[in-house]
């Protein structure tokens, strides 16, 4: 009968801790600390903000299914509650709600671009504390 060995870390060129040799890293961050934001998942939250604004644009103006899923669209974004993503697109949709109340001029594509900008800035001030890593 064969019996399991356990894994027991041997010096290896003078280091005699384990942590020392491995890369103490989750999945999805760098041994940094750096959050991975994959192109792929920037690009699908890009394409989810712009869905929940067709949707609010073509089957009625529900402002609290578009918060919903703007909220959603922005959830695999690191960081996105502390680095206020989440709070600022909720202001885009009390903005837009302002706006149309008040007919404003082309309401649901400026809030758009609004979010769409608040996306990219988040994301870009990551990218340059050094709390995201885009591959």
């Amino acid at each position: 009968m064969r019996t399991k060995r356990a894994f027991i870390p041997s010096p290896l060129n003078g280091i005699a801790r384990l942590e020392d040799r491995v890369v103490l890293a989750r999945p999805g961050f760098l041994a940094s600390g750096a959050a991975v934001l994959t192109s792929r998942a920037l690009s699908k939250s890009a394409g989810e903000i712009r869905e929940a604004f067709e949707d609010f644009a073509q089957r009625g103006q529900n402002y609290g299914r578009l918060n919903s899923d703007l909220r959603n669209a922005v959830s695999r974004i690191p960081f996105h509650r502390r680095g206020g993503l989440d709070d600022s697109m909720s202001v885009v949709v009390s903005q837009l709600r302002d706006d149309i109340s008040f007919k404003a001029p082309r309401p649901v594509r400026f809030a758009f671009r609004s979010a769409m900008l608040n996306l990219r800035d988040s994301v870009r001030f990551g990218i340059d504390d050094g709390s995201v890593a885009l591959r």
